[in-house]
């Protein structure tokens, strides 16, 4: 990047590219790649870290949710704010204005949608993923199992989609609030979190943005 908000360098220098609003990031399991989720670009870049060269890795710079079954330079990414890699290599996008999940092949670069429907709301849980509506989520999290975790933020939750099943559920927060420390996580209140991250034991902490806190949670499965 360098300190101006625009998109351009691709095939160059990373630190001669422009970026608009880099949110987040993520490193590939050889440490060889970057890749950067610019949500106000609707793009997700990557930088070659033994070169310092950097491309698009996804994305048309297009504010819609488009492209499923195609390449993922040519999808059209709604707010990448998020971005993480699978133990396969599958590269998973969060959209935060299209309040939905895709992932990019590791072998074919082919993207898909594999939760939420881009609409607005909070519905689903128990039910597949892809039918399961989120509300401007901007963060996810990666379990030893390979299973996502979505930090719903307006929605006062982090929900797990289950890869094996495809089906979601909550499994903290849901609601407005700041209690239920020492009780079942899903009947906790969360405000507005905006982070996420497992431990190597499968512990859940949980950045609690509005009330200013983090919290834990041992899942009852993994206990």
């Amino acid at each position: 990047g360098t300190g101006e908000a625009a998109y351009y360098g691709d095939g160059g220098r990373g630190v001669r590219a422009g970026l608009a609003e880099p949110n987040g990031l993520a490193l590939d399991a050889e440490e060889r790649h970057l890749y950067i989720a610019d949500v106000a670009d609707h793009r997700v870049r990557a930088v070659d870290l033994s070169s310092g060269t950097i491309d698009t890795f996804a994305g048309m710079g297009v504010a819609e949710h488009g492209g499923d079954g195609g390449p993922a330079r040519e999808a059209r990414i709604f707010g990448a704010r998020a971005v993480k890699l699978g133990p396969d290599g599958t590269v998973y996008i969060l959209e935060r204005q299209g309040s939905s999940l895709r992932a990019v092949d590791a072998e074919n670069g082919i993207i898909s949608t594999v939760a939420g429907t881009t609409g607005r709301g909070y519905s689903g849980d128990g039910g597949p993923a892809l039918q399961a509506v989120f509300d401007a989520p901007k963060e996810m999290a990666i379990d030893p199992d390979g299973n996502i975790l979505i930090v719903d933020t307006e929605n006062h939750a982090i929900r797990l989609i289950d890869l094996a099943t495809g089906i979601v559920t909550t499994i903290a927060g849901g609601r407005k609030g700041g209690g239920g420390d020492g009780g079942p996580a899903d009947k906790a209140g969360l405000d507005r979190p905006h982070g996420a991250v497992v431990g190597p034991d499968g512990a859940i902490y949980i950045g609690d943005t509005n009330n200013h806190r983090i919290r834990k949670v041992v899942r009852r499965d993994l206990a």
